[in-house]
């Protein structure tokens, strides 16, 4: 989850500090023949070290690449091998608190090595006796796991790979022939003030294994991966590669029965998602303590409901395949993330929410923004792009034609006896949905003059529109200044 962290599992997975992560056994050596009171006398000691990327890096403040990472211990000497497993804190830390004396191989484990098939080395340790040992842990840099996602191509500056299975939910089989599509968009401005909309797209088949891989998409910026397949559409799913690692591994489910056939015309109506699968889980605080009353949504779907005082929540008649879900709560970090979800089963999904300031001493005046109904729909970010308050100040509109005629992907046309339209640039018989304040308006009349205007919504398509006032010609909402 950005932000936060989730849980995923069957049973209730306990809260800890993010640098004690204690020890888990992974495989159990066979029944010892030494006495019960020899076991006991076994003394324990501990190992801690640093998770960095590239060599260059051991201990150095680059660790911080490697949060929420899994460290292993495998203990050599003795007759059948047993491994310890640590996680990494937000710093790339790690520590094992209770390893008994002896010789053991460190490994690094990642999900996005596994895929790249890189096996990489295992420094030895030495845990000795009334000392702590230390090991630093690097795994390859940036620039190598983009050459080995991308054998042979040139990455420009800015730039990286995405890859990853696509799966059919409800088999679970690979989905071949599907389409992964990823689009992201930049908005800026050029020296005559006007909005630029740079909106991309990249789309690949996945192979018959399953497989998908683009190379040379923008890092550290917002992407939208979706699934499409047999003209049904998937979830939308948000994400970022890092441009430290170069690489981000996503693996994607995707189920026919939950997935939504886009609209044709503007008479079509959205139809939201929805199938058999169930979610639960509970929303606690960095200290484990539960975080009732928090907002937890599946996006895409009709499921939002309040944490209870306990924390939980409880979601059914979900969509199967890889969802988005979000939770947020005032004072904490948002935390948004994927979670699986299949027909006919009950997912549990523990989030963890980070506390983003304290509040301790201040005297809150007031907490509603201006505009909130712009600042949720900038928040969930599907599509659509947003101008706020401070933006168009800086503009200097004259007239609303003005300010129309600069919104990316619309003109206002005169008409005959002094009136005018908005169009959509892309087909000029086809008229966007105007709404101010959220309220549907005919005429360029009814808008607000610039110096009333306070922000401005666009969408081009009905991804992200207000769902009362989506329209396939596009959907614009104008907000007056408050």
């Amino acid at each position: 989850m950005d932000g936060s962290t989730c849980s995923r599992g069957t049973s209730h997975l306990p809260a800890e500090r993010a640098l004690h992560v204690g020890r888990h056994r992974i495989s159990r050596p066979p029944p010892s023949r030494r006495s019960h009171a020899h076991v006991h006398r076994a003394r324990t000691h501990r190992l801690r070290g640093l998770a960095t990327r590239g060599a260059a890096h051991i201990g150095s403040h680059r660790g911080a690449d490697q949060a929420n990472a899994m460290v292993t211990a495998t203990r050599l000497d003795v007759a059948r091998e047993t491994t310890f497993v640590a996680t990494t804190d937000g710093r790339g830390r790690f520590r094992f608190d209770s390893l008994e004396t002896g010789r053991y191989a460190m490994r690094f484990v990642s999900q996005l090595l596994d895929s790249l098939q890189f096996g990489g080395s295992a420094p030895i340790v030495d845990v000795a006796p009334e000392r702590a040992a230390r090991v630093d842990l690097a795994v390859p840099s940036g620039t190598t796991l983009r050459a080995m996602a991308c054998p042979g191509v040139a990455f420009p500056d800015g730039t990286g790979a995405l890859l990853g299975l696509v799966t059919d939910a409800d088999t679970d089989r690979p989905l071949a022939g599907a389409h992964v599509v990823v689009a992201w968009s930049d908005l800026a401005m050029d020296s005559a003030k006007a909005i630029i909309a740079n909106d991309r797209t990249a789309k690949v088949t996945v192979d018959a294994s399953g497989q998908y891989r683009m190379c040379g998409l923008p890092t550290n910026d917002a992407l939208f991966l979706q699934v499409q397949h047999q003209g049904r559409n998937g979830a939308v799913l948000k994400m970022k590669i890092a441009d430290a690692a170069g690489v981000l591994v996503r693996d994607v489910s995707f189920s026919a029965s939950g997935a939504v056939r886009p609209a044709t015309d503007s008479a079509s109506t959205d139809v939201v998602p929805s199938g058999t699968a169930k979610l639960y889980g509970v929303v606690r605080d960095g200290d484990g303590k539960p975080v009732s009353g928090a907002q937890v949504r599946v996006l895409g779907t009709a499921a939002s409901a309040r944490a209870d005082d306990h924390g939980a929540f409880d979601f059914s008649g979900l969509p199967a395949g890889t969802q988005e879900v979000e939770v947020r709560q005032f004072g904490f970090g948002v935390a948004r993330g994927p979670v699986e979800l299949r027909n006919d089963k009950r997912a549990r999904l523990d989030v963890h929410l980070e506390k983003a300031a304290t509040l301790a001493g201040l005297k809150v005046v007031a907490t509603r923004p201006r505009y909130p109904e712009f600042e949720q729909r900038r928040r969930d970010a599907i599509g659509g792009r947003f101008l706020d308050e401070a933006q168009i100040k800086k503009m200097h509109f004259l007239s609303v034609v003005d300010y129309v005629n600069l919104l990316p992907g619309y003109r206002a046309i005169h008409q005959r006896y002094g009136d005018m339209r908005v169009t959509n640039m892309r087909d000029p018989d086809c008229q966007p949905a105007m709404l101010v304040n959220d309220l549907p308006v005919a005429s360029l009349m009814e808008l607000p003059p610039p110096e009333m205007l306070g922000a401005v919504e666009v969408y081009v398509t009905t991804a992200g529109a207000p769902p009362n006032h989506r329209s396939h010609c596009g959907t614009i909402v104008f907000w007056s200044r408050r």
